[in-house]
């Protein structure tokens, strides 16, 4: 995979000036029709007979559209949009679904070792070599609402576009760390952003895709300036279930109705790589299951302690079963003890008087069963 590398490293006002104008130039090749304008006013005519939908993935992402994935920490929204892009640079169907081949980029603000191993992840457990694949990730994070830092970025693309052609999916991971100086929450600030975005869609005809994380006290709806969620066309909100169920939930769709949501499980997946200490080094990707909607929230089980106990189990017996298939035996002997649970409660914040309370409630609602000192999942939780 190739870097993006930045058309040069000295950010003065004068290489803003010729940024700009190589993205303006860009732009203005594909809106323009030559006439030296992007701003024209057609005939009532032309709007009558709309174009169909350009899917990239079709029913879930549209090509010349703003998208964004949006969830919580833990919520696998990252190893989602890695099987969006791995199918779409290499012409992959993604859950049955049709998709438009072509060039990916992929402006990363962080984690940029992890995402290799998760990528690395992908090509093993599907079986398909990204070797030669059409997937670039950029060496930084972009700045959106940083005027030299979007010149630069439109450049960029535009340069991509004469060596490479006009790529089909732009993915911006998080929006947060690509957003730049300005204040995420600020509206006059995310339209700034939106701008820069907007530009670049024009420019390519690209969807171009925001990873986002959800609000700190509402979980349903995107971080930041409800500005965000006006411009874009669709949104895919990631979660996960108490028994390690991955859910992706249309949210929005501009044009049409929303889609039925889909559902995923964890796999495991080795690497083939070590580290420094000659650990081996996993990673997961997510495949398709049976989707139903979320169970009704009750009290039985359903508290604050009682979610975050049973996120933490899965998580712990998601790591044993993965180390007990390192050694070839069935991931299905993997067991958890009631001391490392108790012990992981704590660490997350539980109070120590709470979890005898937590796990008896677990155990009348079905959720989990006691095997001398170890802790099993009720029957439909394994």
């Amino acid at each position: 995979m190739t870097d993006i590398r930045p058309l040069a490293d000295d950010r003065d006002e004068a290489l803003a000036a010729e940024f700009s104008a190589l993205g303006a130039a860009e732009t203005r090749k594909r809106g323009s029709h030559g006439s030296g304008r992007s701003l024209r006013l057609d005939p009532i005519s032309t709007a009558l007979q709309p174009k169909p939908i350009a899917h990239l993935i079709r029913n879930v992402l549209a090509r010349d559209s703003l998208a964004s994935l949006i969830g919580a920490a833990g919520t696998y929204k990252t190893f989602v949009s890695i099987d969006w892009m791995c199918c779409i640079a290499t012409g992959t169907p993604w859950c049955g679904q049709s998709v438009h081949q072509g060039p990916v980029l992929l402006f990363l603000g962080e984690g940029r070792s992890g995402l290799a191993v998760r990528i690395r992840g992908w090509s093993i457990g599907h079986g398909i070599d990204l070797a030669g694949a059409p997937l670039f990730i950029s060496n930084e994070a972009a700045a959106l609402t940083d005027e030299t830092r979007a010149a630069e970025l439109l450049a960029v693309v535009a340069e991509f576009m004469r060596q490479h052609g006009a790529p089909v999916l732009i993915v911006f991971d998080t929006m947060n760390r690509n957003f730049g100086p300005a204040d995420e929450n600020s509206s006059l600030d995310m339209t700034r952003g939106v701008a820069v975005l907007d530009e670049l869609r024009t420019m390519t005809g690209a969807c171009i895709l925001l990873l986002h994380h959800t609000g700190h006290m509402d979980k349903s709806r995107a971080r930041g300036s409800s500005v965000l969620i006006g411009a874009i066309d669709s949104e895919w909100r990631t979660g996960r279930d108490e028994d390690g169920t991955v859910r992706l939930d249309n949210t929005k769709m501009k044009e049409g109705p929303e889609h039925e949501g889909l559902a995923f499980r964890v796999s495991p997946v080795e690497t083939g790589i070590t580290d420094d200490d000659g650990v081996p080094v996993t990673s997961v990707v997510l495949r398709p299951t049976a989707y139903a909607p979320p169970p009704a929230q009750g009290k039985a089980g359903r508290g604050k302690w009682q979610t975050t106990a049973m996120r933490i189990l899965h998580d712990t017996f998601d790591h044993h079963r993965a180390n007990v298939a390192k050694d070839g035996r069935d991931p299905g002997t993997a067991r958890v003890s009631f001391s490392e649970w108790r012990d992981k409660c704590k660490d997350a914040g539980m109070p120590a008087n709470r979890f005898h309370d937590v796990t008896e409630s677990l155990i009348n609602a079905g959720k989990i069963r006691r095997n001398a000192g170890f802790v099993e999942l009720g029957e439909g939780w394994a």
